[in-house]
């Protein structure tokens, strides 16, 4: 009787280069396409949040007729860092502290500065305490002199936003509410008052774009704010 020859299962030693090559091509033709995407909905996201807080300080203003402050009767005024004024508000995770999330950017005037120019209790920049609850100390204590009034004209109406989390690349958002108060110091350049900055630092976790822009820098991600 003949027997039958049957071929060994598997692939031979250029079959297996082969498909190695095919397989290579088309990582390299489609990775950066799915890299793009995901970084274009990374993108669509910061933008998204971007206009969430651009609403909810809109709203703010609309019931308070100023901007979020330190306490009921202290509207900022400059980007000082005296201490005094809140000049800008950090939108992430939580209502403490969210210094160890801020983006970062280079020292040196006209930066930012975020860690040297926050309120000595840093809780007081992070805006949930503002928009999303009547905390503007951010002490978590209830009926202070210094709370938000929640009754008669000019009074707190929020929640102005359900929740803003820190953005796709795990940093805070920064509103730099100083320069929207009616005498605060508008962004260099930029025609009328009440004009600030709501930023994204992007992918680099760095912010380019400083107080004084009138376009945003590198890969940010955000606009200037106004109420006129």
């Amino acid at each position: 009787m003949k027997r039958a020859n049957f071929r060994q299962g598997g692939f031979t030693l250029v079959e297996l280069v082969f498909v190695i090559a095919i397989i290579v091509v088309l990582a390299s033709i489609f990775l950066p396409l799915a890299i793009s995407k995901l970084n274009k909905a990374d993108e669509a996201v910061a933008d998204a949040s971007i206009q969430e807080i651009a609403s909810a300080l809109t709203s703010f203003y609309d019931d308070l007729r100023h901007f979020p402050t330190c306490d009921a009767s202290n509207c900022s005024t400059s980007f000082d860092g005296n201490g005094n004024d809140l000049v800008f508000l950090a939108f992430g995770e939580g209502f403490g502290d969210l210094s160890g999330t801020y983006p970062s950017n280079a020292t040196g005037a006209g930066n930012w500065d975020l860690t040297t120019n926050d309120e000595t209790t840093a809780a007081k920049n992070n805006g949930a305490n503002h928009v999303v609850t009547n905390d503007p100390q951010g002490n978590a204590a209830s009926n202070e002199a210094t709370d938000y009034k929640t009754s008669g004209s000019k009074s707190w109406k929020g929640p102005y936003v359900a929740r803003v989390n820190t953005d796709p690349w795990g940093k805070t958002y920064i509103a730099y509410v100083g320069a929207m108060e009616s005498s605060g110091a508008t962004v260099s350049g930029a025609s009328g008052t009440q004009r600030g900055w709501i930023l994204s630092a992007g992918p680099n976790n760095s912010l380019d774009t400083v107080p004084s822009s009138t376009t945003l820098q590198s890969d940010d991600r955000g606009f200037i704010f106004h109420t006129e």
